[in-house]
């Protein structure tokens, strides 16, 4: 079928990313607009949370727990369509001392 009309297809974006610096299982927040067609986020390693295990959840920001198994890395926002966004800044994780 055909339209005349452009398709308008709407991402988030992610304007700010708090602590940069983190612990393993600290909660994280994203903040930016259009965060609640995400449906994951993928952070450095592989490690994922699907929206259902985010603390919070709106349209303008995300509080998650940062997994167990992240290591250095920008993060990726998934959402309902194949359209991916990643973060600009690089997350870091603070090691434990010991």
């Amino acid at each position: 079928f055909g339209t005349e009309e452009q398709l308008i297809v709407t991402v988030p974006t992610v304007t700010d990313v708090e602590p940069l610096s983190i612990r393993h299982t600290h909660e994280l927040t994203i903040t930016g607009t259009d965060l609640d067609l995400v449906t994951a986020v993928t952070f450095g390693g592989g490690a994922e949370v699907l929206k259902v295990d985010f603390v919070s959840h709106s349209e303008t920001e995300i509080i998650v727990n940062v997994p167990a198994t992240t290591i250095k890395g920008k993060l990726t926002l998934k959402q309902a369509s194949p359209v991916t966004v990643q973060t600009e800044d690089e997350l870091t994780i603070i090691l434990p001392i010991g």
